[in-house]
């Protein structure tokens, strides 16, 4: 990461791996992500996560939870108000569910298509 104005490097960053999807809250002070680490103990794990910038990886918070399958993708796309969970299943024939999420925590996920 990257301070445009100062042109400074920021200590936060992501391990090696597939982005599948990046957005910075409105506030400017956190991003949202998913994100398949190269190295992960648990490869094929999807979620979804938030990180508050200045803060040590090991403290972002899991806000999805798609599954834990190779057969499973999770990308993220999000618009002024919300975030957007794709969820990818690779079974016989590509099947997708479709989450939203308002930017405030505290509220769920709601499923808006499913297969």
């Amino acid at each position: 990461m990257l301070d445009l104005q100062t042109r400074k490097r920021l200590p936060d960053f992501l391990p090696r791996g597939y982005l599948r999807g990046f957005a910075f809250a409105p506030d400017g002070k956190s991003f949202y992500y998913v994100h398949e680490d190269l190295n992960a103990k648990r490869p094929f794990y999807r979620a979804a996560y938030k990180h508050v910038l200045g803060t040590a990886s090991f403290e972002d918070r899991e806000i999805f939870f798609a599954g834990e399958s190779e057969k499973i993708r999770l990308s993220l796309l999000s618009d002024k108000e919300r975030l957007g969970f794709f969820v990818y299943h690779f079974l016989d024939k590509a099947i997708t569910d479709i989450y939203l999420k308002p930017f405030d925590l505290e509220t769920p996920p709601t499923a808006i298509s499913r297969n």
